[in-house]
């Protein structure tokens, strides 16, 4: 009984769009207007992926706590280059620092380790010992 009461109202509505098709549409582009409306001001996409994983998990109270007691290593922007010859790779890292450095506004500091003075100076405490023995033997 209930599916002829169901069906009924359906054909009532078919038979009152059918009547009046400008009204129809009409409401039916009212009502699709509003749904913009309201999707435009309502909804909001968040891309960040670290809301998407609950924060009662334990390895999410952990990271945090990380980032808390280490604030310097959150929200970094990493920049790894590698090439064969060791000072193009170090011209490279330069320049990168030099144009972020030149943008505070998007980057608030930059670090590019193995580009300072301390490098250029004492870089040769870094190498393996056999590269040191040929440096040395080199030297000679």
């Amino acid at each position: 009984m209930q599916g002829t009461t169901q069906s009924g109202v359906f054909a009532k509505l078919a038979l009152a769009a059918a009547a009046r098709p400008g009204i129809t549409v009409l409401v039916y582009v009212l009502l699709a207007a509003l749904g913009l409306v309201l999707s435009l001001s309502r909804l909001d996409i968040d891309t960040d992926p670290g809301r998407m994983i609950s924060t009662d998990l334990p390895f999410r109270q952990h990271f945090a706590e990380l980032n808390r007691t280490f604030p310097q290593f959150d929200n970094l922007f990493i920049v790894v280059i590698d090439d064969a010859d060791s000072e193009t790779a170090r011209a490279a890292a330069k320049s990168i620092a030099s144009a972020f450095a030149g943008r505070p506004e998007l980057f608030t500091s930059v670090l590019a380790p193995g580009t300072d003075v301390f490098f250029d100076t004492s870089g040769v405490l870094y190498l393996d010992r056999g590269q040191i023995a040929d440096l040395v033997a080199r030297l000679k």
